[in-house]
């Protein structure tokens, strides 16, 4: 029998995913098995899923992993060592470029950027890869979605006062048929 809309996803539900994103099973299959859509299936994955980054070995150039590394032309900006010797970024073997390069942009795996959103248990190139590591861990995916629960159900974090000030400026100006956009827009400094 098919969940009702709007319901959570059970530790059990998550576990049949997890399953199927091992077996590689598509997302309409577990769906049917879950008894939920095939976008439920995919949502779930893709928003739990970890990813771990693959350790460098010492001195290689973590700039390689950059969507942009073939086109850069950034000489002496993200860090120190390179602004020193006035290097191309891209050369530079330090990990602070990567870090504070405004410009990175990870590179992902062609395979992980779609359904079902995690490294193939059978990948050839799992051993040598250098992208990111994803898979699918339901017992983290519960914890995850428990704590997403919490946070949002914490209320907002503003002092009664400021909230009071808050609404003393807005509602007057929605009564008189403003936008929240255009209220924000006039007044984002008091808000």
């Amino acid at each position: 029998m098919p969940k009702p809309k709007g319901k959570h996803l059970s530790k059990e539900n998550r576990e049949a995913v997890e399953e199927g994103v091992r077996a590689g099973d598509s997302a309409r299959w577990i769906a049917k098995r879950t008894g939920v859509s095939a976008s439920t299936v995919t949502r779930e994955a893709r928003r739990n899923r970890t990813v771990r980054e693959k350790k460098p070995a010492h001195g290689a150039k973590l700039s390689v992993r950059c969507m942009g590394y073939r086109d850069c032309q950034a000489s002496g900006t993200a860090c120190d060592r390179c602004s020193a010797r006035l290097a191309a970024c891209k050369d530079c073997r330090s990990r602070s470029c990567v870090d504070t390069c405004p410009g990175y942009r990870r590179a992902t795996c062609s395979v992980t950027d779609a359904c079902p959103y995690v490294c193939p248990a059978p990948c050839h190139k799992r051993a040598h890869c250098s992208f990111s590591k994803c898979g699918y861990d339901a017992a983290g995916a519960e914890r995850s979605c428990q704590a997403r629960l919490k946070s949002s159900r914490a209320g907002i974090g503003v002092a009664p006062g400021e909230l009071e000030a808050m609404d003393k400026l807005v509602a007057p100006l929605v009564r008189k048929g403003q936008s929240f956009e255009a209220i924000w827009e006039a007044h984002a400094a008091e808000l």
